[in-house]
């Protein structure tokens, strides 16, 4: 039968999957994301652009699935069904919510050489798994390979795909087809390498090579970025060399010279980044005395004249600098921020005219003030902040703090005007886009928050702090999965990493896989026995699973180690109000969590953690004069938050307003909390089997 056009009509459905939106076209088929509800999962249908009543369409696109499931990698997309329903023909196969390298490319400008290498290593394990099943892709270019969020790499659309020894045409996209391939020879694992350097060659200078053989394309890509090493160029080079013979023989050798030109070696997932390979806007250059260093992420430099002859630290401070940073980069380990704090102070002292050392103190006075909640350390980080502003208006790095301090404080304005100054003063800070991210994260601006951490993650290849804001942003929204990559991700860099696994173990637990939640708590207290933030976590999970008396025991461990920390106090407290006789003891642990959260309070008036918390507190006291404004405030500061407003539920019920209570437990399940966490909270048993919550929630219970 002949082939129809398609229908100018958008699908809503192909057989049993409901098409959601179109997300990708080719010259062939079109892609969609799509609904599997059997499963009751995300999926990627592929249909062939042309309906068909014969076999030709279904055997071409049942052969492109087939190859795609012959290969098994992480940084390949999976295979589940190939069918023909409707006369359309098409496959699905696991949905990857992310970008496109061409549309990253678009988006921030070329890409630094770590992120090159980074992306190249893990293109040549997939190309690797290809080639290792005897197939070729034949179509490596950036619109195939996507930056998933959390940031796993994947090789897509094997469209072009063939058998290493098949007979095929001629085929792919021509600025990344190797020359050979023009000549009529056939494609071959050489093809497949140059297609790759190509790539790498785009994604650093938003321009496909010449076509002279390797020594031009080294030279020219050096001519486009003098600030990429000269082992990446050459590498690619190599890649790219017009005798199939004279290129890598293999993607694990490429994947080898990759690594290699960083100074690293092929089993880092992630290369560290490094200050010298990061890209140094021109006026930070200030004669031969100009000198760059990397802190927290942030690209200072002591070029622009602060206050003495060139404002470059002393030798003294300078090592004091670079052990700071290294300590500062360990959010999870509070013994190393107090180090940094300490290396910062004594930087200071070494160099007091310096901005630097002013700079990284602040930025180690809010780390300390995440870690342990003291308000006058926001009060220190804004001095030495507003002291390195002065003696530097140049650097992004104090700006950036301020705007972290008004963001904390819900100066909102004034965030956003610092966060810009930041941006403004260098677009390729990791660290700006982070703050930008939890600026628009408490605004609600789902969108743009989204856009900042990935900006974030692109740019800070190597730092697993961004994967971890990320990820507590998705475990916010209850995007659980999501979230669960970038704690993947965190531990991709730095397998040793507390918060990484703690947060992922909060994950399986909000997923309830609460096996894999109390493995996970368990390795992070190996690694760290005195982390409260582990102990707390474990602590939680056994009450959910009425191990009460160890809940108990955990918690008052952790306490031990952070008297200060309100949540702690109250967790106890609950745990308390859960054994024999522990009323007295809970109602002692509310009252001394209420003192301590209404202290934070005064620097945080609008931040809705801590006014649910206090909300739940008083309730749980039997204040509902104090509770109920609270409680009502939190709602309204977090409408869109699962685990805000389930909290807000919690405290509603506890002082007998129930209609209101069912109103915010419907909320928090419509964004995403889990039913079966809410259900492991007794007091809650009633509210969920009340009939006018199954009628507000229906399907929910």
């Amino acid at each position: 039968m002949d082939e129809l056009p398609l229908k100018p009509e958008p699908l809503e459905g192909w057989g049993p999957f409901r098409l959601l939106d179109q997300v990708g076209e080719g010259g062939f088929g079109v892609v969609y994301r799509a609904l599997d509800p059997k499963l009751d999962r995300e999926v990627a249908v592929k249909l062939l652009k042309v309906t068909t009543g014969g076999d030709s369409g279904y055997a071409s696109i049942i052969a492109e699935a087939r190859r795609m499931a012959k290969v098994k990698h992480s940084n390949i997309v999976q295979v589940h069904g190939v069918d023909i329903f409707d006369g359309r023909v098409g496959f699905w196969s696991d949905f990857v919510n992310g970008k496109t390298l061409d549309t990253l490319l678009a988006i921030q400008g070329p890409f630094s050489a770590q992120e090159a290498v980074f992306i190249g290593i893990e293109v040549c394990r997939a190309l690797g798994a290809v080639h290792g099943a005897g197939l070729l892709h034949r179509d490596v270019k950036a619109s195939n390979v996507m930056r998933e969020q959390g940031g796993r790499i994947v090789l897509m659309d094997f469209g072009l795909s063939s058998e290493v020894h098949q007979t095929e045409l001629p085929g792919g996209t021509p600025a990344c087809m190797a020359p050979e391939l023009f000549h009529g020879q056939p494609a071959s694992v050489a093809s497949d390498i140059y297609a790759l350097g190509v790539l790498l060659y785009y994604l650093c200078s938003a321009k496909y090579p010449p076509g002279s053989k390797g020594v031009g394309v080294r030279r020219t890509l050096m001519d486009e970025r003098p600030d990429l090493p000269e082992a990446f160029a050459a590498a690619l080079s190599t890649a790219t060399h017009q005798n199939p013979a004279e290129r890598f023989q293999s993607a694990g050798e490429m994947a080898t010279a990759l690594a290699a030109s960083l100074g690293t070696t092929v089993p880092v997932l992630l290369p560290k980044a490094t200050p010298s390979s990061r890209r140094i806007p021109l006026r930070w250059w200030h004669g031969a005395l100009a000198a760059a260093l990397l802190v927290g992420g942030v690209l200072y430099s002591s070029g622009v004249p602060n206050g003495h002859l060139t404002g470059h630290a002393s030798t003294a401070s300078d090592d004091y600098l670079r052990q700071a940073e290294s300590y500062l980069e360990r959010e999870d380990r509070p013994e190393d921020i107090a180090k940094a704090v300490d290396l910062f102070r004594k930087a200071v002292v070494a160099e007091p005219t310096s901005a630097l050392p002013h700079c990284g103190l602040a930025q180690a006075y809010l780390a300390s003030y995440r870690a342990g909640r003291n308000s006058d350390l926001l009060q220190s980080a804004v001095a030495e902040a507003r002291k390195a502003i002065k003696l530097n208006s140049e650097l992004a790095g104090p700006h950036i703090t301020m705007g972290l301090v008004y963001t904390t404080t819900s100066q909102y304005d004034k965030a956003k005007e610092e966060l810009n100054k930041a941006v403004a003063l260098d677009a390729t800070d990791a660290e700006a886009y982070a703050a930008r991210g939890r600026l628009f994260a408490v605004q609600h601006r789902e969108g743009e928050a989204i856009e900042a951490f990935q900006r974030a993650v692109a740019l800070g290849v190597g730092d697993s702090r961004w994967n971890n804001q990320f990820g507590l942003y998705y475990l916010s929204l209850g995007k659980y999965e999501a979230s669960a990559d970038c704690f993947s991700a965190v531990l991709a860099i730095q397998p040793d990493n507390v918060y990484g696994l703690v947060n992922l173990g909060i994950t399986f637990s909000r997923r309830d896989r609460l096996t894999d939640a109390e493995s996970t708590f368990r390795k992070a207290l190996r690694l760290d026995p005195d982390s409260s933030l582990a102990l707390s976590n474990l602590a939680s999970l056994l009450l959910r699973l009425g191990r009460n008396a160890e809940a108990v025991e955990m918690y008052e461990r952790a306490v031990s180690r952070s008297p200060g920390d309100y949540r702690l106090r109250a967790n106890l407290a609950s745990a308390y109000q859960r054994t024999p006789d522990g009323g007295g003891k809970a109602n002692k642990e509310y009252l001394k969590a209420i003192e301590l959260a209404l202290e934070l309070r005064k620097a945080q008036p609008k931040d809705p953690g801590i006014t649910v918390n206090l909300g739940n507190y008083y309730a749980s006291v039997g204040d509902r004069a104090k509770a109920l404004p609270l409680l009502a405030q939190a709602g309204e500061l977090a409408p869109g938050d699962p685990n805000i407003m389930a909290h807000v539920g919690s405290g509603l019920e506890r002082i007998g307003h129930r209609p209101e209570a069912i109103r915010a437990i419907c909320q928090a399940l419509k964004f995403g909390y889990s039913k079966q966490y809410l259900a492991s909270d007794p007091e809650l048993t009633s509210l969920l089997r009340d009939p006018h919550f199954v009628a507000a929630c229906p399907g929910m219970r």
